[in-house]
């Protein structure tokens, strides 16, 4: 069984982000029988098979019709086999040197996850120190809940019953929380192990404003009801 599984999910992306994330992930301290690479291509123009097929060996590579982020992260939380899964979105990489800090918190303590934070430019270098473990429960009881899915590593289990909800604004506000309240053993740190690239075409950025703001507030009022039926 691979230690991690990476999901990288995708949509009309330049073959070089892709793979410039990939090539993130090949540097780790992780040999071939220890990683397992899936690239989800959520109905892109133009299928990049071939053209990763060429450059590495071993890589699943998923196309599928367009979904959205979380009908592609679905599909590759399906296939994954690893004990652990860390998204990657596929145009931003992991900072290698600090994530290996991660890898390393795995093969010393097995924990259900590791939570660690990111940077938009130059990622500061240096050892990283680790609170914890502490519950996800009590995590969220004491601080604001990092939502983004790609600032976690976590025990593949941890999803057998959880996908993302499809065509919501933000749903990693929902499958992140729901996650988290099933963890028993969390630590976390401030070490910068992943870079996120802006992109003035990315989700965030191309939407109008007023049909965002009515359908944001619809999807969160769901995703907090949600919330507390999984407490229950």
């Amino acid at each position: 069984m691979p230690l991690i599984t990476f999901i990288i999910p995708y949509y009309n992306l330049p073959l070089a982000l892709v793979k410039e994330c990939v090539d993130s992930i090949i540097q780790l301290p992780l040999d071939r029988k220890e990683r397992e690479i899936i690239v989800v291509d959520d109905g892109s123009t133009l299928s990049i098979e071939k053209n990763l097929d060429a450059a590495y060996e071993g890589i699943v590579y998923i196309r599928q019709k367009n979904g959205g982020p979380g009908a592609a992260r679905n599909a590759g939380i399906e296939k994954a086999t690893g004990e652990y899964i860390q998204f990657v979105d596929g145009d931003d990489r992991l900072v290698a040197d600090n994530y290996a800090c991660c890898i390393d918190k795995l093969r010393e303590l097995s924990p259900d996850m590791l939570m660690f934070n990111w940077t938009y430019g130059k990622a500061r270098h240096g050892e990283c120190r680790w609170e914890g473990p502490v519950s996800g429960a009590a995590y969220m009881r004491a601080k604001n809940l990092r939502a983004v899915v790609w600032a976690y590593v976590f025990r593949r289990q941890l999803v057998e019953n959880i996908r993302f909800t499809p065509n919501i604004y933000h749903e990693d506000e929902e499958f992140t929380a729901r996650i988290v309240l099933k963890v028993k053993t969390l630590f976390f740190t401030s070490c910068e192990a992943y870079f996120y690239r802006l992109r003035q075409q990315s989700i965030t950025t191309t939407r109008n404003d007023s049909l965002h703001i009515n359908k944001r507030l619809d999807n969160m009022e769901m995703v907090i009801n949600n919330l507390f039926r999984d407490a229950e």
